[in-house]
């Protein structure tokens, strides 16, 4: 009986498709033949290079509903080592996958895979650039990416050019209403530990993550996320959830956050958010609390799930100072933007409320805040109005500064 397999610089060419192994091991246990189940002791891969040709083969037309498919392994397999070091895969597009190391184990048995901790260490994802740059890159040209690529949006096919350029408010307009699918899954996974270290997403888009962390259980229709945490230099997150995949979806799950924003909005360090989401899709309820700079509470409802979602929602704002920011670097560009910080702190809104309700082709709102700086006396301001996706109209705006009322006519801005 071969137990021990080895390969060293293993390289296959098919067509456009090239695979080279540097190493490759396979060795299989003996000590559990006669208890009818089949074991390996460790399956290695190291310096796994793949780079995928373009397929010529035509996509198979969508199968007819049937019955949910559901796997079953005829005996037990137990993988009792895992190892996948330095691989690379190249697809057709340009998108690259790598990674330094990747060690698990697993259990397959009856419909149920039970996964021991997983271990991912420097993933890297390369997503190719658009045409415009990449023809345009690293080269003195008078042509610019973006007209390369609108000229080749419109050499589309009519319909994705005209999905491409069409508003929000058309899409919604044609959106059919969503059917939600039945998925039962063909297999129950139990991963109680999953981690991730220092993932980089690269090319089109740039990224980073320090550590990622996800236990996960399936059962049928069911899953549930037992831990997802996630470590990057913006933000730390952790989330848990548990859905039913049939019917209206019935969702649990809470997000915590605590923002860091170094580059994009220091003043927010530290600011904490809470979410939950709790209820069918259909009649989804989701709160959203905010602790820190700003302190504030978001609630809202969806009342169906057609083409036109309907909501309703309030939020509110106890103290936020600094809100003021962007009205001064309008009025004042020639100030340093440290100054402009530095008196925007002076400026407080409070008590901010926020009730707003219909779709987003067709709501109304109502606005009610009070706010206060050095050269300005608390202020109460008052605002309803209705809207939509281009627009908003608001009946007549109140003013209140001290105990002097005032009123603005009705304004439409679009």
């Amino acid at each position: 009986m071969l137990d021990h397999f080895q390969l060293e610089d293993f390289q296959l060419q098919l067509g456009e498709t090239r695979i080279s192994v540097d190493e490759f091991e396979l060795q299989w246990a003996d000590d559990c033949v006669l208890s009818g189940r089949l074991c390996i002791d460790t399956l290695r891969v190291v310096g796994a290079d793949i780079q995928l040709g373009p397929s010529s083969e035509q996509a198979p037309p969508p199968e007819e509903e049937g019955s949910p498919l559901a796997i079953r392994f005829p005996f037990p397999i137990e993988l009792r080592s895992l190892l996948l070091d330095d691989v690379n895969l190249r697809l057709a597009d340009g998108t690259e996958v790598a990674w330094h190391s990747l060690s698990s184990a697993a259990i397959a048995e009856g419909n149920t895979v039970r996964l021991s901790p997983t271990h991912l260490e420097q993933p890297r994802v390369y997503l190719p650039p658009s045409s415009g740059v990449l023809l345009t890159q690293g080269i003195e040209t008078p042509l610019q990416a973006e007209a390369i690529d609108a000229a080749i949006l419109l050499n589309q096919p009519p319909q994705e050019a005209l999905a491409a350029v069409e508003s929000p408010e058309q899409q919604l307009e044609e959106r059919e209403r969503l059917e939600l699918p039945e998925i039962t899954l063909p297999v129950d996974i139990q991963l109680p530990e999953f981690t991730l270290n220092d993932f980089r997403l690269e090319g089109a888009a740039e990224y980073r993550v320090e550590r990622l962390r996800l236990g996960l259980l399936t059962e049928g229709d069911h899953v549930e996320v037992t831990e997802l945490s996630v470590v990057t230099p913006d933000a730390e997150a952790e989330l848990t959830a548990n859905a039913t995949l049939t019917g209206n979806y019935p969702l649990e799950a809470r997000l915590a956050v605590e923002l860091f924003l170094p580059e994009i909005y220091p003043e927010l360090s530290g600011e904490s958010l809470t979410l939950t989401l709790s209820g069918p899709l259909d009649a989804l309820e989701a709160q959203l609390d905010a602790s820190g700079a700003v302190n504030a509470s978001l609630r809202g409802k969806s009342t169906r799930w057609p083409q036109r979602c309907r909501f309703n929602c309030s939020y509110k704002v106890t103290n936020y100072s600094g809100l003021c920011l962007s009205v001064q670097v309008r009025v004042a560009m020639r100030a340093s933007m440290a100054a402009l910080k530095r008196r925007a702190q002076a400026y407080i809104v409070d008590d901010l409320d926020l009730q707003v309700t219909g779709s987003l082709s067709d709501y109304s709102a109502q606005v009610a805040l009070a706010v206060e700086g050095p050269s300005l006396p608390r202020t109460q301001i008052n605002v309803t109005g209705e809207g939509d996706l281009k627009q908003f109209s608001w009946q007549p705006l109140t003013l209140a500064v001290g105990k002097v009322p005032c009123a603005v006519r009705a304004i439409s801005v679009g």
